[in-house]
């Protein structure tokens, strides 16, 4: 909620600004134990269960168990007849066997191959998961080109808007002069997935549509300390830096304001409908760091082969820095798991986790390594020889802010002049039974019984 009254109260004239008295603006709890992150907390908004049930711990993984104990909100509606549109949502890869009862299908930025519905959404989903796997701790220069072209050759027919374009034209000339600024790629691929989005969603006109953006959340982590720099004593922290990255969130959320517009536009012209803008989770304020280097996974068909593997018997998945994820064969999990656990860096054992069918994730992102070796069973390599690679931060420092089990809560619903504003917090889980009740779809039994305010 900080942000967004810092954003509106900032710029009276925004959307956000302009909604906030019509609305309810609520505080929302996740009840999900543990190290908080969004492969966990969203999950639990979008099944109506907590980690305690569902389980699920990283991107990636194979839910076929959780999906069918536990499934998604649009799982449920899309076989209960509703029109559904789903664009990006944490966990909605792989395409579902009734893919074709949806309006549309896009899985998220951590999908492991780019199928999508309709076909035609394929060029941007293939740029748009290369874009995001060079993106997680820097922001690449380079892009893949035969991707981009195929993404550019696409964009008039997907929706893409001319002062996007413009937009996105601006950027790389600030990049030219200010090469820092490569950082708000991150934002831009938001950008043009709401274009590509809003085309769809104005057309398909589905009952429930969710869609997904990191953007500002992803800014948050890195530039707190810049926006609300008396929260903690960051001795750490150059005037330089804040003064650098002074105006992140307030870009990021510009960003998002520009989103908003069409939506409360459109909601405001077809009453039937409710704009329901969430978070799975918050952040506040953490101790910074200055980090100048981090170790990388930089090759993984290197990595695997150092430990005796190959990519058939162990397949590479989607990536985000510093989360590495692979799939290992039934006949090699076992001596995979023993082959990590022998190895060490700097005296360290990795940190790891072995999951059901096959899953490893592996946590690399090791700050400010003196060493250019690490030991695998008693031997020692070089980073090089196992594919690892320390690389600059651009920021220069670690995350300023992290997770925290608040987050925020927005309905806007101009259609109900009465919604009041809602004081109470409110548990995650109630989002699940609340759109299925608004449907008339039964609301299963281990779902709780709290409701979202109004409806």
């Amino acid at each position: 909620m900080r942000v967004f009254s810092h954003f509106a109260e900032k710029h009276p004239d925004s959307n956000l600004a302009n909604i906030l008295p019509a609305s309810t603006f609520a505080k929302t709890l996740t009840t999900d134990e543990g190290h908080l992150h969004p492969w966990t907390t969203w999950p639990t908004l979008h099944r109506g269960v907590n980690n305690l049930h569902h389980k699920i711990k990283d991107f990636g993984e194979n839910l076929t168990d959780q999906n069918e104990q536990y499934p998604s909100i649009w799982d449920i509606l899309a076989k209960a007849g509703i029109k559904v549109g789903v664009f990006g949502s944490i966990h909605s890869y792989p395409l579902p066997p009734n893919y074709r009862d949806f309006s549309f299908y896009l899985p998220d930025i951590f999908a492991n191959s780019d199928e999508c519905y309709p076909e035609t959404l394929r060029p941007f989903h293939s740029f748009n998961l290369d874009m995001s796997r060079t993106s997680g701790r820097n922001s690449q220069i380079a892009i893949d080109k035969s991707k981009a072209i195929s993404f550019a050759l696409s964009c008039a027919r997907l929706g893409v808007k001319p002062g996007t374009f413009a937009s996105l034209a601006k950027q790389l000339l600030d990049e030219k002069s200010t090469p820092w600024k490569s950082t708000r790629r991150r934002s831009f691929q938001s950008v043009i997935a709401f274009d590509v989005f809003y085309k769809l969603f104005k057309k398909h006109k589905p009952d429930f549509t969710s869609f997904f953006s990191n953007h500002v959340a992803s800014t948050m982590h890195r530039y707190w300390a810049a926006t609300f720099p008396d929260d903690l004593n960051q001795e750490n922290i150059s005037n330089e830096w804040r003064s650098r990255f002074s105006g992140e969130i307030d870009f990021a959320m510009r960003k998002f304001d520009n989103m908003l517009g069409p939506l409360v536009k459109f909601t405001r012209d077809n009453p039937e409908y409710v704009l329901i803008v969430t978070s799975s989770m918050g952040q506040e304020a953490v101790p910074a760091k200055k980090v100048e280097t981090e170790l990388f996974l930089a090759d993984a068909p290197k990595f695997l082969g150092a430990l005796g593997f190959s990519t058939t018997a162990c397949k590479p998945l989607a990536t985000m820095h510093p989360q590495y994820n692979f799939e290992v064969s039934e006949d090699a999990a076992e001596s995979f798991q023993q082959s990590l656990k022998l190895l060490s860096i700097d005296n360290n054992p990795i940190s790891f986790r072995k999951k059901e069918h096959g899953f490893f994730s592996i946590d690399l992102g090791h700050n400010n390594l003196t060493s250019d070796n690490v030991a695998l069973n008693g031997s020692t390599l070089s980073l090089e020889e196992l594919g690892l690679e320390k690389r600059a931060i651009e920021e220069g420092a670690s995350g300023t802010a992290y997770h925290t089990p608040e987050g925020s809560l927005i309905i806007y619903d101009p259609a109900n002049s009465q919604r009041p504003d809602h004081q109470d917090i409110i548990d995650t889980r109630a989002f699940a039974p609340t759109i299925l009740e608004n449907f008339g779809v039964e609301v299963p039994s281990y779902m709780v019984e709290d409701r979202l305010p109004g409806f």
